[in-house]
């Protein structure tokens, strides 16, 4: 169960008390409330379709293990400060799961969760399955690859389709679970969601 609930602030717990105040209240004790009972709670609509949309895909994660794949330094910090703001564990690759990913990687790739794989192996769809298919082997309770799509009707193709493509058939094969991640909602293509929902990954 996903729950949004209003009245954290103090306009807001104002003003419905003068509609239903049993919405409204002391929002500590709405959140251990949620905690005890195991329901999540989001804090803006947004957030909240895209946790259901995650829980329609996959269920509820076994554990609030993290992993999280980018070819971009910025993504993958702001991966590690959300993670860490919202409680999800970023455990660090074993020495064998680490091993495997830099096997696929260049030299110059510093291999960690999250990973910044780089664009040294942008473009070529076969080695980007190979990184992803070896990330994802790592088994963390929810893994993911940050992948912005530029807009069809207005830009050319720079190689995303080739990493969506590499990350469905590495998914399938993986049978993880496993979430493609865009840094702003109208970067993933509706048509492009149905897509990845079909491979059972979560967009």
């Amino acid at each position: 169960m996903v729950a949004i609930k209003v009245g954290t602030s103090a306009a807001a717990q104002a003003m419905t008390m003068s509609h239903t105040a049993s919405l409204s209240g002391a929002d500590a004790l709405a959140d251990a409330f949620f905690a005890r009972v195991g329901v999540a709670r989001a804090r803006s609509l947004d957030e909240f379709v895209e946790t259901l949309k995650l829980l329609h895909v996959l269920g509820p994660s076994p554990d609030a293990t993290l992993g999280s794949m980018s070819c971009s330094g910025g993504e993958a910090s702001l991966v590690g400060d959300l993670a860490e703001a919202n409680g999800m564990d970023l455990r660090p690759l074993t020495d064998s799961d680490a091993i495997r990913v830099k096997a696929t990687l260049s030299d110059m790739v510093t291999i960690s969760n999250p990973l910044d794989y780089h664009t040294f192996i942008w473009g070529d769809a076969a080695k980007m399955q190979a990184t992803y298919s070896a990330f994802l082997a790592s088994g963390y309770g929810l893994s993911m690859l940050v992948i912005d799509i530029p807009r069809a009707d207005r830009c050319e193709d720079n190689g995303s389709y080739a990493a969506v493509e590499a990350a469905l058939a590495a998914g399938k094969a993986s049978g993880q679970r496993f979430a493609l991640v865009s840094s702003l909602p109208e970067n993933m293509p509706e048509a492009l969601t149905a897509k990845i929902m079909e491979a059972g990954i979560a967009p």
